[in-house]
């Protein structure tokens, strides 16, 4: 065995007796290699040659055993070892090569050949000299002529390099006359495709052109019916001033009548003004008794907003902070930092915007005068929004019981913690999807995850920006807490629904840029739906004809959609990604694989100071839970449903997450759920025959609106709450745009502003921003 370390054409002056000196080329070889003899030592092997003369060959063999003497003969360092002395030598080689071309070199090479009585060569010395105002010279090895055997092993090694480069030209020939013959298909396939593409072009051309023709008739037709809707509309004008004016005619008359028949009675006075008076009073009876029902309305709807399972009743002061949401900002006394890191805020705005004076003078008083205001509000100023009372109340009641958002809708589930434990570890007693660790492994978690995302990049698997995006500097483990269901039949203990809170766990990072990654792969079929809007813009362009013919909407929903084993969910993926190659990456098969199983398998997580880990399905709170569902629901609609429109059995299906919404004849029921319930044995599709709303839509005969499910409280944020005035007015301006584009007919939309209008009568500081 034998590792070159150098081995290139080195500047020497060449020193002989009986001849001038001359510079010339010599080649030089650095070899380390084992003894045959003992193969734990090794040896360094110098060879110097000369292309223009095969037979020069002289040799520096140094073994560890030789080294000490040479080290000692040479005047070389202590601290030098065998092992750091080839590369000392190197670098001095190189520091040669770098002053070859130097008027005055730093450093130069010089070979001098000794020669016995007889005039032979017997030895040769290469000198390394430093030229720096004194001459020095740092190394000088002595090498020997090489024997007849070292000679003849290098003629086979060169002849053996000629014959490779012979080699080496014939293949290249050979590579040259294929690639020319590839070069004669392509350019016979480009002109081919050339052909193809402008037969295409003329018929394209063609058909935009009659696109065009029929676009333009009918935006004539259009603007023909546009003139007549004008004309119907001066028409109805002209109609609508004659009823007035004759209006304003028989107003006159009975003007005329009634002033003549009140100058000549007083007693019609009196009774005019009675009547008034009763008017006024009715009127005043009718808007008390609306406000009356208004407020039984308002108390009724909040009182629906909180649900006491604690079994004992909660003080009034508890209910009324509870009334205003989860969502609600208290306000406490502004801290003085706080203070005064605004005062300097407010100097720098003035300072870039350039308004200040240019006098320091000025500008010191200026300063002066924010730090004063600063220091008098956090001495004297009162504080009347701080809510120090509330504050406490809240905490004391989250130290008594467990306070959690409904899984539907805003209402507040107050429940003892014992209870609320209870429920939560029988769920994660299913050992089947869940088991219990002995320890907390996210440091350990941590470093395998840094490891994992170094080799990679190391691989050039993912590039630096995707490291940079999946990298965790620091973890802390993941969180379950579980959301009440109350929109299901509450007898006793609502059932749980256990979210995992991921955030800042190790594998968190990851499991979002796989979703990031893998998300185009849910809306390659088309038939996933954004939002409710999404869904209203489609149902309005469906043809009227179908539910002449006895077509009807049918509503669909997928129960047990995250039990799904994760050994059934990652072929799809793989097979989308690698076979289908529906997206383009650079990770591996397998490293996908590891990724996924690893987000989905190795993410422990905490309750009640026990640590979980799940074993197999889907867990709600993971950034891959809703890309994969709707991969493996991708699978089923690419299975299904080209079949089921080409029998004409489905004319329009669209789904989101789990719900999903069909156009099919009634009797055709049936038929596909069954289809679609042979799919997977988890699966379980379910359709509800009462049922007329989609998300939250609601779609009858009229036309559609906006649904609110019984558990919608109408809870938002708070006009009291501690929070920016454009929070408090977004969420109204939204729900009245929602109206506009979700309500398909004005008086729809009447009724739902009518509805977003009494959710918020409660609120008086908004009942100006509503009526406008």
């Amino acid at each position: 065995m034998a590792d070159e370390l150098f081995g290139k054409l080195i500047p020497v002056v060449w020193k002989s007796p009986g001849t001038e000196d001359r510079k010339v080329k010599v080649f030089l070889k650095m070899d380390l290699q084992t003894v045959a003899t003992s193969p734990l030592s090794q040896e360094l092997v110098v060879r110097l040659t000369v292309d223009q003369d095969p037979s020069y060959l002289y040799i520096l063999r140094l073994n560890k055993e030789d080294f000490q003497s040479f080290k000692t003969q040479q005047g070389l360092r202590e601290d030098l070892d065998f092992r750091s002395f080839p590369q000392k030598f190197i670098d001095l080689l190189n520091k040669c090569i770098l002053e070859e071309h130097s008027k005055v070199p730093k450093f130069s090479l010089h070979l001098v050949s000794e020669s016995s009585a007889t005039g032979e060569t017997t030895a040769a010395t290469l000198n390394v000299i430093e030229t720096n105002l004194k001459r020095f010279t740092h190394l000088s090895p002595h090498f020997l002529p090489g024997k007849d055997a070292d000679i003849k092993k290098y003629l086979a090694d060169c002849l053996k390099q000629i014959q490779d480069l012979k080699d080496g030209k014939h293949q290249s020939e050979a590579n040259k006359s294929k690639l020319g013959s590839l070069k004669e298909e392509h350019q016979r396939a480009k002109q081919e495709i050339q052909t193809q593409l402008s037969a295409g072009t003329a018929t394209s051309r063609r058909q935009i052109k009659e696109e065009q023709e029929e676009m333009k008739e009918e935006q004539e037709e259009i603007s023909e019916e546009q003139e007549e809707i004008k004309e119907e509309q001066e028409e109805i004008k002209e109609e609508q001033e004659e009823i007035r004016e004759e209006k304003e005619a028989k107003d006159k008359d009975q003007v005329i009548a009634r002033s003549s028949d009140l100058q000549s009675s007083e007693q019609c006075q009196k009774a005019a003004t009675r009547n008034e008076r009763l008017d006024e009073a009715d009127t005043a009876s009718v808007a008390k008794s609306e406000a009356s029902s208004e407020m039984a309305v308002e108390a009724g709807e909040e009182s629906e907003t909180i649900y006491d399972l604690t079994g004992k009743e909660l003080c009034e002061e508890e209910l009324s902070i509870l009334r205003l949401g989860l969502n609600h900002s208290l306000a406490s006394r502004p801290k003085v930092t706080d203070i005064f890191a605004e005062g300097e805020a407010l100097w720098k705005q003035l300072e870039e915007k350039k308004v200040l004076p240019r006098s320091t003078i000025h500008r010191a008083k200026i300063r002066e005068a924010i730090q004063t205001l600063a220091l008098n509000f956090v001495i004297y100023a009162t504080h009347p929004c701080s809510d120090y009372g509330k504050i406490n109340v809240l905490r004391n009641l989250k130290r008594k019981y467990v306070v959690l958002k409904a899984d539907e809708g805003n209402g507040i589930v107050v429940i003892k913690k014992m209870d609320y434990d209870k429920k939560m570890e029988e769920l994660f007693s299913d050992t089947s999807k869940f088991q219990m660790l002995k320890s907390d492994p996210t440091l350990k978690n941590l470093e395998h995850v840094q490891h994992d995302l170094k080799a990679l990049r190391k691989k050039e698997e993912i590039s630096e920006v995707e490291y940079m995006l999946m990298y965790p500097k620091r973890a802390k483990p993941a969180r379950a807490i579980g959301l009440p269901k109350i929109h299901k039949d509450l007898t006793d203990l609502p059932e749980f629904r256990p979210v995992i809170d991921t955030i800042g766990s190790p594998r968190h990072k990851v499991s979002k840029f796989l979703a990031d990654l893998l998300s185009p792969l849910t809306y390659k079929n088309g038939y996933k739906l954004k939002d409710s809007l999404d869904c209203a813009k489609q149902i309005r362009r469906l043809p009227d004809t179908w539910f002449t013919k006895g077509f009807e909407f049918v509503f669909v929903k997928v129960v047990h959609l995250m039990n799904v084993p994760l050994e059934e969910i990652i072929p799809v993926i793989l097979t989308k990604v690698y076979k289908e190659k529906l997206i383009n990456t650079s990770l591996k098969e397998e490293t996908m694989e590891k990724l996924i199983r690893d987000c989905c398998t190795k993410t422990p997580f905490l309750f009640n100071g026990t640590t979980y880990e799940q074993t197999d399905g889907i867990w709600i709170g993971s950034p891959l839970a809703p890309v994969m569902t709707d991969i493996i629901m991708s699978k089923l609609e690419d299975k299904s449903l080209p079949k089921l429109y080409e029998k004409d059995i489905v004319k329009f299906y669209r789904r989101f997450v789990d719900d999903i919404l069909l156009v099919i004849q009634p009797l055709n029921v049936d038929t596909v759920l069954s289809k679609f319930n042979a799919f997977h044995e988890q699966f379980k599709f379910t359709c509800d025959d009462d049922n007329n709303h989609f998300l939250d839509l609601s779609i009858t005969d009229i036309g559609i609106t906006i649904f609110r499910n019984p558990t919608d409280t109408g809870q938002f944020t708070h006009f009291l709450s501690n929070t920016p005035w454009n929070y408090k007015i977004s969420w109204v301006k939204a729900l009245i745009r929602r109206a506009k584009k979700i309500c398909s007919t004005k008086s729809l939309f009447d009724s739902e502003l009518c509805k977003i209008r009494k959710f918020y009568h409660r609120k008086d500081s908004l009942k100006l921003l509503l009526t406008n």
